[in-house]
């Protein structure tokens, strides 16, 4: 009886660590490759949602912490395409990104950290909360990505 009271008990522990893994946002679930579906701007004390074009903004995410993208991870719009590597690190529910990229024939760096907001199988939802130039305030915009 003693045995399997503490192999339930050790089958429970093992089931609720489990559990409690996938809850997380976890870089196991980071993993792949997201195309943003929806934009959100934050204006006027309220997001204002835009639908994407399925191929405006695509990353993949690897094991070895670094990723590579098309289309737009922090500008507002997809009239201009960027291409993008970098490298990610995530601590709870920040994801630092430092991102090199290419924009109209002109090299750029952008180390920034990024909120996010929810991490499923297949969805995930990111704030970037961009300074605007010369110290006046600054951009907020989510992005909602589903796995590609």
């Amino acid at each position: 009886m003693k045995k399997t009271i503490i192999s339930l008990i050790v089958i429970l522990i093992t089931f609720v660590s489990c559990n409690s893994d996938d809850d997380n946002t976890n870089e196991g679930s980071l993993i792949g490759s997201w195309k943003v579906y929806e934009r959100g701007f934050y204006e006027n004390n309220s997001y204002n949602w835009t639908n994407i074009d399925a191929n405006c903004i695509n990353v993949e995410f690897r094991n070895d912490n670094t990723f590579t993208g098309y289309g737009f991870f922090v500008y507002p719009d997809c009239e201009h395409f960027d291409t993008f590597v970098g490298d990610w690190a995530k601590t709870g529910n920040i994801l630092n990104l430092i991102i090199q990229g290419l924009q109209n024939g002109t090299q750029y760096d952008i180390d920034i950290d990024v909120e996010i907001l929810s991490l499923s199988s297949n969805r995930m939802e990111i704030k970037f909360t961009i300074p605007l130039q010369f110290g006046e305030g600054e951009t907020i915009f989510i992005h909602k990505y589903s796995r590609v």
